[in-house]
């Protein structure tokens, strides 16, 4: 991917992991002048491009966060949670960053 590529991905990549913190902690606004532009969250060579990872809980709230910071870094990931749909979505997503996702409901807590 060509560096200026790159950067858009980490930017939409940057958003989603924004927004689902700021769906974790609403009464937490962005600091006043925050201009995300400004920030680089991903700036932090992993080397993780090639790698692979299991994420639990990776639907929403930190999982997810996880998931696509993983994903920024070129890491495929392998996702899982309890709800069906978001799952479903949360894969879909991850695809569109062009790493390698899977996805499967899967209840940790299950015995069975």
């Amino acid at each position: 991917i060509p560096a200026d590529r790159n950067w858009v991905r980490n930017a939409a990549i940057s958003r989603i992991v924004r927004e689902t913190l700021e769906d974790m902690n609403p009464k937490y606004p962005e600091p006043k002048g925050w201009d995300p532009k400004l920030v680089k969250v991903f700036e932090v060579d992993l080397q993780l491009k090639g790698k692979r990872a299991l994420i639990t809980g990776a639907s929403k709230g930190i999982g997810r966060a996880i998931a696509f910071g993983l994903a920024a870094e070129g890491c495929d990931v392998a996702i899982c949670a309890r709800n069906a749909e978001e799952l479903a979505a949360t894969v879909t997503e991850l695809k569109s960053t062009g790493i390698k996702a899977h996805g499967a409901r899967v209840d940790v807590a299950d015995r069975a």
